[in-house]
């Protein structure tokens, strides 16, 4: 794993630095604001985990070409995969708020956004859901994983029509990764792939912890309407959603037994899914 000092060192467009700070510190990569003369640089350099999960830099770094291109996504300043380093430009703008006094109007403008995005033809690899599900739960090998990627097979069974209607999705938008700018754009582009919008959606809505009637404000900003059957197939895109990021926080809180936010986050996921749906898993355990 390099160290910042090492990338500041061996990038050309990095030696003017004159300060910097970290911006997260997550499971799979740290993450630096670099002040340039010129601008702000975000470096990001990955951990051990996100080899083991798997992660797929060059195909990231070929959909941040495009999106950065169409105005989605921050410009590409330096790359190199193989060793987990990507440079991008700062975008400059506050995180989009979710808050409850504001949230039904930035949910509109969110959901047309993403709208945009899905509508604008990109070709890009179409993500795998029960690969990168079983991806995952090898990570832990437990009857727990196993329990969750049963549910998983069956959702997709059910899901097979829609799951055959692809759009550039980015994945992980929680407010953290919308900049609220000129105009709404995106960063943190490391899950995106071509999937259907309802994925991408319910990822809203669990990331954001929206409110039953945003959930349906944001359904008819983006569909324009939000009938039964709709918000019925949403419901089992949602579901599908929980149990691919329970697999996920099981994989990150192995990894690192002190990370308590994703533990959390671990728990409010399997308990939402226990209560959606009784099979799924009676035991909550995540050591």
């Amino acid at each position: 794993m390099l160290t910042l000092p090492e990338v500041i060192a061996a990038v050309p467009a990095l030696s003017g630095t004159a300060s910097f700070r970290s911006l997260s510190n997550g499971p799979t990569s740290n993450t630096w604001l670099l002040n340039l003369p010129d601008s702000g640089a975000v470096v990001r350099i990955d951990k051990p985990l996100a080899r083991l999960l798997c992660l797929d830099r060059e195909r990231e770094l070929g959909v941040l070409e495009k999106v950065a291109h169409a105005g989605f996504g921050p410009e590409v300043m330096w790359a190199d995969p193989l060793r987990g380093v990507l440079i991008t430009r700062y975008i400059p703008g506050e995180h989009l708020d979710l808050s409850h006094a504001v949230a039904p109007a930035n949910i509109c403008r969110l959901a047309l956004r993403v709208r945009e995005l899905h509508d604008t033809p990109m070709a890009v690899p179409v993500i795998e859901v029960a690969e990168t599900a079983s991806r995952y739960a090898s990570v832990t090998h437990t009857v727990q994983t196993k329990e969750i990627l049963s549910q998983v097979a069956i959702l997709l069974k059910r899901l097979r029509t829609d799951l055959t209607k692809y759009s550039l999705c980015h994945n992980d938008l929680g407010s953290r990764n919308i900049i609220d700018a000129a105009a709404i754009r995106f960063i943190d582009w490391e899950y995106s792939a071509a999937c259907n919008p309802c994925f991408e959606l319910a990822g809203v809505v669990r990331q954001n912890n929206l409110s039953v009637g945003n959930v349906r404000l944001l359904l008819r900003s983006y569909f324009g309407t939000a009938d039964k059957e709709l918000e019925r197939r949403f419901s089992l895109f949602s579901r599908l959603y929980d149990l691919v990021s329970a697999l996920w926080y099981l994989a990150v809180c192995a990894a690192d037994e002190r990370d308590l936010l994703n533990r959390r986050l671990l728990l409010r996921t399997l308990v939402r899914l226990r209560q959606s749906s009784g099979s799924l898993p009676r035991r909550v355990k995540i050591n």
